[in-house]
């Protein structure tokens, strides 16, 4: 049985009740942080632009758009709240490998579960699902050193397709489907990082895999089929981006150690790589009396992942 089948079979079985309290008590606070961060976001110029893209296209009204009275498609609310949720560098960070788990996989279910008419609850179990998923593969390609993809643009289909299938509740083989759907979506590098004129496409990593979610994930409802082992086959996800992945991150203590635990909140709004300069600098400020004006020389030690997207 593949990887891919094996996560499969658990989001599929997983109910309400087997998910511990604290992972419940998580879920619903990133919840809250996910609405915060993205109804500030979209009133940004790109969360305005992704607000009218889901108005001007959108054939059917089932869906929030975050902040907006009027309701839209399942694919076109979950590109626009996911696209608004990171939009300002604030959205949940994954701490078990490089991702923001939130913004494609919170609007995927959010979105099924209005269409499909769910419940509160169905609508935290497929969150929990959709982080699972999104950490699991995210831990599995690990902290390689070529940094030429953006890692939520990529792996968040994967949290947003197990999100949107167990609220359609999807059984295993569908789900599979859809996940091979998903992945074969993947998308998302980094040459916004050479261009600071062209750093708004950054935020399309939030809403691109979360719609991409919802489409894989309808598809496979309706019969269409996607490669099983889409994550760690020969020709799969993983093997795309690295020869350096670890497929025992998939599967490990799968059930006992749940991801979203693993994830944290942005106190400040940039790259979680730059926080604990933040902090350093706070801590001059507050600790030490230092002030910009008695700087002459800052020497900062960091990363060479870092450095390679700075530099």
């Amino acid at each position: 049985m593949t990887e891919t089948r094996v996560l499969a079979r658990f989001v599929a079985a997983t109910r309400y009740q087997d998910l511990p309290a604290q992972v419940i008590r998580h879920a619903r606070q990133l919840l809250l942080d996910h609405f915060g961060v993205a109804l500030f976001s979209s009133r940004t110029p790109w969360g305005r632009i992704a607000v009218r893209y889901a108005r001007e296209f959108s054939a059917v009204g089932q869906c929030t758009v975050y902040g907006q009275a009027w309701k839209s498609s399942a694919q076109h609310a979950a590109f626009a709240n996911g696209l608004c949720a990171h939009g300002y560098e604030l959205d949940d960070s994954y701490e078990g490998g490089y991702c923001h788990p939130g913004a494609p996989t919170i609007p995927a279910a959010l979105a099924a579960a209005e269409r499909d008419g769910a419940s509160g609850r169905d609508l935290l179990v497929a969150i929990v699902m959709g982080y699972e998923m999104m950490g699991r593969v995210s831990r599995a390609l690990g902290r390689e050193g070529k940094k030429q993809h953006h890692p939520t643009g990529q792996v968040g289909v994967f949290g947003a397709a197990a999100a949107a299938g167990k609220v359609m509740a999807l059984e295993e083989t569908r789900l599979v489907n859809a996940l091979g759907l998903a992945g074969s979506m993947a998308s998302g590098n980094m040459a916004f990082a050479d261009d600071p004129t062209g750093t708004m496409v950054k935020r399309l990593y939030g809403g691109w895999p979360a719609q991409s979610g919802v489409v894989a994930t309808w598809l496979a409802r309706e019969g269409f089929t996607g490669p099983d082992g889409i994550v760690e086959g020969r020709f799969g996800f993983l093997r795309s981006i690295t020869e350096r992945f670890d497929p025992s991150g998939l599967t490990r203590d799968l059930g006992s150690d749940w991801q979203i635990l693993r994830t944290v909140f942005k106190p400040y709004a940039s790259c979680r790589a730059f926080h604990p300069l933040v902090e350093a600098m706070h801590d001059l400020q507050r600790n030490h009396g230092v002030s910009a004006e008695r700087v002459t020389k800052i020497e900062v030690g960091t990363t060479e992942g870092v450095m390679q997207i700075v530099y």
